[in-house]
């Protein structure tokens, strides 16, 4: 728990670009966070490429003005990450998650098995048409993006696509190929 939390402390320190370490106290953090529920969130089904439905969860903070997306690796159903969800909305943030296609919630179309896509293109147009139609008509002061391995690689391609849509990125791990000698 200490090791996850710093990790969250380092990524929300990296988002803000701020004095957060001293704002939070690693040893005493469950004391720290209101509970809240995944089934708790609100439940929206958006529609993907070829129509493909995808699972959309928001966690709405009523007394954070800031938002943070997200964007799980390949094989991270939303409920696997309830534990970084809840401490993002402890420190005040409304939390935004998708399930991508073929995992958590999420389908695939018939033909597909697992999570195969047929062009790594739909992951981005998912993940485009969440923040267009989830995320943004929600207009906080800031928002953010936390993407982890495949989620980090997609969100890398969705900012070079919208570079202005976030105040400020992190990416864990990002899924991108490094030259090898």
């Amino acid at each position: 728990m200490k090791m996850r939390l710093k990790i969250i402390v380092l990524a929300l320190g990296l988002l803000l670009h701020g004095p957060l370490w001293a704002a939070v106290d690693t040893c005493g953090a469950e004391s720290l966070l209101t509970r809240i529920r995944f089934q708790e969130a609100v439940v929206k089904n958006i529609t993907g490429v070829n129509g493909v439905a995808i699972s959309t969860y928001a966690f709405e903070n009523p007394t954070g003005a800031n938002a943070i997306v997200l964007v799980p690796g390949l094989g991270d159903a939303s409920e696997l990450l309830e534990e970084t969800i809840q401490d993002f909305y402890s420190a005040g943030f409304s939390v935004f998650i998708l399930d991508h296609r073929g995992q958590g919630h999420s389908k695939i179309l018939a033909s597909q098995v697992n999570s195969h896509v047929d062009s790594y293109e739909n992951y981005i147009a998912d993940l485009t048409t969440f923040i267009d139609q989830v995320v943004q008509p929600k207009r906080f002061a800031k928002t953010f993006m936390l993407g982890n391995s495949m989620g980090a690689a997609i969100g890398l391609l969705y900012l070079k696509q919208n570079p202005d849509v976030f105040s400020k990125a992190v990416f864990l791990s990002p899924m991108y190929g490094l030259p090898i000698p």
